[in-house]
C-alpha cells in the first residue's frame, strides 16, 4: 500500500473501510414500482453467488468488511449469514424489506428494524450493532428514525462518520450484482 502525506507532512498509510450490502438485485429502489415484494420468492436468486464471490476476493487479499444484510435475505439464506461471520466479517443490519425509511411510519420502521436485527443475530449467534438505511433514506423528513435506531441498540455504521473525522480514512462500498 502506498504511503501518503498527512497533516504536518507526516507519512501515513491510508485506512480503508469496506462495506457490502447483501441484497438481491430485484430489491433496489429503482425497481420498486415494477417488482412487488410478493414476487421476490419466485425470482431467481443471485445473492449467494455474488456474496461468495466477494468473500473469496476479500480472502485472497486478507480484507475484512462489514456486511449489511437485508433481513429477508438473512432469513432465506441463513447459511450465508453464518458463512460471512465464520470468515471473520462483521454482520450488520440493512432493514428487513429494503424499503426507504422516509416511506415508513415510525412503527413500521421500528418493526422492520427489530425483525431484521433479530433474524441476523439469531442466525449467527452474535450481537448486531451496525445499521444502514436502504437507499441512504434517512432524510430530514424522518429524523425520528435516528431515535428508533438507537432504541434498537443500533448505530449508523456506514463508515461515513469515521471517514469524515479523519483524512486518513477512505470509505469503499462494494456492490456485486451478477
Amino acid at each position: 500500500m502506498a504511503i501518503g502525506k498527512g497533516l504536518n507532512n507526516q507519512s501515513f498509510r491510508p485506512r480503508h473501510l469496506l462495506s457490502v450490502d447483501v441484497e438481491e438485485y430485484f430489491m433496489v429502489e429503482a425497481f420498486s414500482d415494477c417488482v412487488s415484494r410478493d414476487s421476490w420468492e419466485s425470482r431467481p436468486s443471485r445473492v449467494v453467488m455474488s456474496t461468495r464471490c466477494a468473500l473469496d476476493l476479500f480472502d485472497r487479499y486478507g480484507v475484512k468488511a462489514t456486511f449489511f444484510f437485508v433481513g429477508w435475505v438473512a432469513e432465506k439464506f441463513p447459511s450465508l449469514v453464518r458463512e460471512v461471520h465464520a470468515r471473520g466479517h462483521e454482520l450488520a443490519c440493512h432493514s428487513y424489506w429494503h424499503r426507504p425509511v422516509y416511506s415508513l411510519t415510525r412503527e413500521e420502521f421500528r418493526e422492520d428494524t427489530r425483525r431484521a436485527k433479530s433474524v441476523i443475530e439469531q442466525t449467527a449467534g452474535v450481537r448486531v450493532i451496525g445499521y444502514r438505511a436502504p437507499s441512504w433514506s434517512i432524510t430530514k423528513s424522518c429524523l425520528w428514525a435516528l431515535e428508533v435506531r438507537e432504541r434498537n441498540d443500533l448505530a449508523t455504521r456506514t463508515g461515513v462518520e469515521v471517514a469524515n473525522r479523519s483524512k486518513k480514512c477512505r470509505l469503499l462500498q462494494f456492490v456485486c450484482w451478477v
